[in-house]
């Protein structure tokens, strides 16, 4: 087949491989618009540990990945399917340590990720499949560090997670205006925390019990609720709570000013504010951040006096 005479003959002979990149960019694919595997393919590689599948629109995943049992790092984030992929193979991969989820992945793909108690990270990268990320997913992962959902939208996701005992990062993706307050509170562990484009009324709950937290980054926060006086306060409830806190760092919300809880976070290092159009002030609580060695507050048009 057509498909098949792209992939080098050679190839197939590699059976010592232990890492493999298919490149859809590269020579020989670049102009050859490879649109499927043979189905077979990876039973030639039985010590598979590293498989990067990068820039390719296949129609199908082969079925032999299913026979991939001693996989621990799978990367297919730049990868479509047009048929969803057979989840029955996903319990294959017992060895599997870091999942970069390709684009095109169902919820239950997802869901068959509670069959892997080895992974200790998981990314989702520019998945429009999915409206919701089910809770099953973070089930049986004693081992699980990190995770994140990257330029997705209006997701909708679990209110509440199990147990993470190992879990240091985290980055939620755009959630959806439907959904409520996550609790977090259990994540005990969690040092690194993203969002983007949330709202802060539906801000974590919990955040301010999150005591190991060391860098917290919130992008296009908006909808921030006004306080009795009127004014949108960022972190008022939790920050001070974040005493390990050392980078914070959000940019184009709605607040008005800073809550002066920020002042306990005393091992603070740096604070960027950069393009919050409407903050009227910096909070005096600053002047008890004594390691505060970088301040960026470019974009701030009504501080600038602009």
């Amino acid at each position: 087949d057509d498909f098949q005479a792209r992939i080098p003959p050679s190839l197939m002979s590699m059976s010592f491989l232990e890492q493999l990149t298919i490149d859809g960019n590269r020579w020989p694919f670049k102009d050859g618009g490879l649109s499927e595997l043979p189905d077979n393919m990876f039973s030639f590689f039985p010590h598979l540990k590293e498989l990067t599948l990068g820039q390719l629109a296949l129609k199908k995943c082969p079925s032999s990945m299913a026979l991939l049992v001693n996989i621990v790092t799978l990367n297919m984030s730049e990868t479509k399917f047009v048929e969803p992929c057979d989840v029955s193979m996903v319990s294959k991969w017992q060895k599997l340590r870091t999942l970069k989820v390709h684009a095109s992945a169902t919820e239950n793909f997802m869901k068959a990720l509670k069959t892997l108690p080895a992974l200790e990270e998981v990314d989702v990268w520019n998945n429009r499949v999915l409206k919701s990320i089910p809770v099953e997913m973070f089930e049986n992962k004693p081992m699980l560090k990190k995770f994140g959902f990257h330029n997705m939208t209006r997701i909708k996701y679990p209110q509440a997670l199990p147990d993470l005992p190992n879990i240091k990062s985290a980055d939620w993706g755009v959630p959806s205006k439907e959904d409520g307050s996550q609790d977090l509170s259990n994540l005990t562990t969690l040092t690194h925390l993203s969002y983007f484009g949330c709202t802060l009324h539906y801000c974590p709950k919990g955040l301010g019990l999150l005591t190991s937290l060391t860098e917290v980054r919130l992008f296009n926060v908006n909808d921030i609720r006004p306080s009795g006086d009127g004014d949108t306060v960022l972190g008022a409830g939790w920050i001070g709570g974040m005493k390990s806190l050392k980078s914070f760092e959000v940019r184009n919300s709605n607040m008005t000013l800073i809550s002066e809880e920020i002042g306990r976070c005393t091992d603070l290092e740096d604070l960027s504010i950069e393009g919050n159009k409407l903050l009227l002030a910096l909070p005096s609580g600053l002047q008890q951040c004594h390691k505060l060695n970088s301040l960026d507050v470019s974009g701030c048009a009504v501080l600038a006096g602009t």
